[in-house]
């Protein structure tokens, strides 16, 4: 049965039989994802799906892959079991390229009926699972650990009493990497950015970040560690080095970014129980228009999670350019520098829902996540809520993603609803960077460029 599991310490797994690679898995107990609903013997119950995070060729059917589970007798002997995967789902959006990331569903089966939370704590679910192709030898095979519920079997039945976590997936570029979060990547160095994004979001009752860290400055790296050692449950980093053979762009799509997002999600739903799960990037910020904070924004969006009409509510966004001048009146001569203080002039026009929006979603309710929209809900009569941007808007704090004079020629209008948030959080940024550098002075914000392909 299950190890003592600690999550963060997730990394890649080869499985050189079928020239991929494996992150990590779930328990899923939720009727409505089983594949098979049962197997040929009236006496063999599918109860449970195990959910794996990985990398495999984009080429790769579910007949062709097996899982093995391991698991403890009675006798403390290790023994295994395997199973033909039920499903391998691609992520969408691969760009047809060789490689993609995936998850694989292997089913857990029994005789009939147990007590699960019993098998639980008597050590007799498997404790980890590996990946091979069919009909090979088990010479290479390795395994990841398997993520229960946290609280145990039983919790899946209950009321969380968290409220949201945060992936924060940034989109990878030459210069960049998922609260629910993504993958900070190639030296990420806006450190002041990832204090005012995290102290926002605090004060907005977000009480969990996900990160997924690939390459980030030393700077951004004392971040952090700062708010990882403040508050041990505010910032989980999970490391998302990638092997070689995964090329950004050439290989594989946005550097497993989907699989990323994924893992974010069951790992906040299925492992910890968060009751909704935000996807953000680092420059952006969901203003609430009335509300004073995401608590009540969501009360008011989702009035009874027993009401299922509406699972994931999606949010229009729009630019705040930062080529734009600095608004200074604003602040004070020692206040910290502040995109949401500093950037009031906006395109007029939003963006069309679906277009760069971003997303909160009832996190057991959701099976798949994209980028910018859930992709699969757990029931079909639950849908997606276009939020009005007279509700909450996405402020997106970027430089020109083109040319700057095309840019310029784009309508704009002054919005200054950011600011009703700011005196508190240049407070709390202030209070963060003096606790964090050396100078006990925030640092200037990072220029960006035009282009940049995270913006």
């Amino acid at each position: 049965m299950p190890n003592e599991i600690y999550p963060e310490s997730d990394h890649w797994i080869s499985v050189q039989s079928l020239n991929g690679h494996i992150y990590s898995a779930y328990l899923d107990m939720r009727p409505e994802v089983m594949v098979n609903s049962n197997y040929n013997s009236q006496m063999n119950i599918v109860w449970a799906t195990i959910r794996v995070i990985a990398i495999l060729p984009s080429d790769t059917k579910s007949n062709e892959v097996v899982c093995v589970f391991k698991l403890e007798s009675k006798d403390r002997e290790l023994f295994y079991k395997k199973v033909t995967a039920s499903e391998v789902k691609f992520f969408d959006d691969n760009w047809k390229l060789k490689y993609s990331s995936a998850f694989i569903t292997c089913d857990l089966t029994h005789v009939s009926y147990y007590n699960y939370d019993l098998f639980y704590e008597k050590q007799q679910l498997p404790q980890s699972v590996g990946i091979i192709r069919k009909n090979a030898d088990n010479s290479s095979l390795q395994f990841v650990d398997i993520n229960y519920p946290l609280n145990g079997i039983s919790q899946m039945d209950r009321l969380s009493d968290k409220f949201m976590a945060l992936c924060v997936p940034v989109n990878f570029s030459i210069y960049f990497f998922f609260v629910f979060s993504s993958v900070l990547h190639h030296e990420f160095d806006r450190p002041l950015e990832l204090i005012e994004f995290i102290e926002y979001y605090r004060l907005m009752g977000v009480s969990r970040f996900v990160f997924y860290n690939s390459s980030v400055s030393e700077d951004v790296s004392e971040v952090l560690k700062f708010y990882h050692a403040e508050q041990y449950d505010l910032v989980k980093i999970q490391q998302w080095n990638l092997p070689a053979l995964y090329t950004y762009e050439k290989t594989l799509r946005l550097e497993g970014l989907y699989g990323a997002l994924n893992d974010c999600l069951y790992r906040n739903s299925l492992h910890n129980y968060f009751r909704y799960v935000g996807v953000f990037d680092v420059d952006e910020f969901l203003i609430p228009k009335v509300h004073n904070n995401f608590t009540s924004l969501i009360k008011y969006l989702d009035p009874s999670e027993e009401d299922y009409r509406y699972v994931s509510f999606l949010f229009r966004h729009v630019y705040f350019y930062t080529m734009y001048p600095d608004v200074k009146e604003n602040s004070g001569k020692k206040d910290p520098y502040l995109f949401t203080r500093a950037k009031i002039q906006r395109l007029r026009d939003p963006h069309p829902a679906g277009v760069k929006s971003r997303y909160i979603i009832r996190a057991r309710d959701a099976v798949e996540v994209g980028n910018y929209k859930s992709t699969k809900l757990l029931k079909d009569t639950s849908g997606e809520m276009i939020v009005e941007p007279d509700v909450a808007l996405l402020h997106h704090y970027a430089p020109c993603e083109a040319e700057e004079t095309g840019c310029y020629l784009k309508p704009i209008e002054i919005d200054r609803t950011a600011l009703r948030f700011t005196s508190e959080l240049a407070r709390n940024v202030a209070i963060a960077c003096r606790e964090i550098f050396s100078n006990h002075k925030c640092p200037s914000p990072k220029k960006r460029v035009p282009g940049e392909l995270n913006s």
